[in-house]
C-alpha cells in the first residue's frame, strides 16, 4: 500500500499564513502555539473556509503524478476533546482565560473536516490516528498510537468501548 501524510508535502504554509481567522487565536488574537513545538500553530476547526481548503489540498496533491498512484492519506494527531483541552491546550502558549470550544463543537467540526476530505479524495483510504471513536465512521481505518506505547496502569482507561468499537469496525 502506497500511503502519503500530507505534511509530508502540504508546502502551503504561504497561503494559510494568509488567513490569521484560520488559526486558534488565544483573546488577545495571537495565534496559539504549542509549548512543545513553538513553530506548530493550532487551527480553528470550526472555520469553514480552512476546512475547504484542508479537503481541496488533499484533492491537489493527488495531482502530482508522484502521488497519483497512493492508496490513501494518514492524518496523525487527529485529537480526541479531552486530548485537545488536558494536553494540546496544556502545552501551548494559551493564557488560562483562553476561548474554549465545547466538545460537541470541537468533535463536529472534526467530522466535518474529515468528511469533507473524505469526498474529495474519492475513492482513495482517508487514515487517522486519534482515540475518539466517534471519527471512525468518517474514515476507512483509525488507529490508536497511545494503545501500543502507552503509560499502563491499572486503570481500565485503554480498554474502553471505544477501542473496541474501532477495532470492530476495522476488522
Amino acid at each position: 500500500q502506497k500511503f502519503v501524510s500530507p505534511s509530508d508535502l502540504w508546502n502551503a504554509w504561504t497561503e494559510v499564513d494568509t488567513h490569521n481567522d484560520w488559526f486558534w487565536l488565544d483573546n488577545s488574537s495571537q495565534r496559539i502555539s504549542s509549548n512543545n513545538y513553538p513553530n506548530l500553530y493550532y487551527m480553528d476547526v470550526r472555520n469553514t473556509a480552512y476546512q475547504d481548503f484542508t479537503a481541496q489540498r488533499n484533492q491537489d496533491l493527488l495531482n502530482y503524478s508522484e502521488l497519483s498512484e497512493l492508496d490513501g492519506f494518514f492524518f496523525d494527531q487527529t485529537f480526541s476533546y479531552s486530548d485537545w483541552v488536558n494536553y494540546q491546550l496544556g502545552n501551548s502558549s494559551c493564557s488560562p482565560n483562553c476561548p474554549i470550544m465545547t466538545q460537541s463543537e470541537f468533535e463536529n467540526n472534526v467530522i466535518a473536516i474529515l468528511q469533507k476530505i473524505r469526498n474529495k479524495i474519492g475513492g482513495k483510504l482517508l487514515t487517522i490516528n486519534g482515540s475518539y471513536a466517534g471519527y471512525a465512521s468518517s474514515v476507512d481505518a483509525q488507529m490508536w498510537e497511545g494503545w501500543f506505547h502507552a503509560h499502563w496502569n491499572d486503570s481500565s482507561y485503554f480498554f474502553t468501548k471505544e477501542l473496541i468499537y474501532v477495532l470492530k469496525k476495522s476488522s
